[in-house]
């Protein structure tokens, strides 16, 4: 439906806007802490793994939205690294909605998971 895209598009811009810095952050952190050799090169690796599986989860989720139907439908290999980039990204979503539900962080997290669900409820519709 032409409205639900839309409306996945422009949650989507913000959800991007508001988590994409912080996500490319943590991604960098963890290329970082296997590229050094200091002694506490791990010491963020929760935060860099969460970031990381948040860069793979807003590239799977635009993937979803930009690829047109007919394309993504006959791509099996497609639909399943979307699959597995939104599984984490859902759960990493449901975890920051829990922990930080009162602040305004927490509120973020619970529309990306909403959406998320959707996205992940349409790929396997695929």
């Amino acid at each position: 439906m032409p409205w639900v895209r839309v409306s996945l598009f422009v949650i989507g811009c913000l959800a991007t806007a508001a988590l994409l810095p912080m996500s490319i952050f943590g991604a960098y952190l963890l290329l970082g802490s296997f590229a050094s050799d200091a002694p506490d090169r791990f010491q963020f690796l929760g935060w860099s793994v969460f970031g990381t599986i948040g860069v793979a989860g807003l590239v799977a989720a635009w993937v979803r939205l930009l690829v047109p139907r007919v394309r993504f439908q006959r791509s099996r290999v497609l639909r399943w690294s979307v699959i597995a980039a939104l599984l984490p990204a859902m759960l990493v979503a449901a975890f920051c909605t829990v922990r930080f539900a009162s602040i305004p962080m927490g509120w973020i997290s619970a529309v990306v998971l909403a959406c998320a669900t959707f996205l992940l409820g349409a790929t396997f519709g695929a």
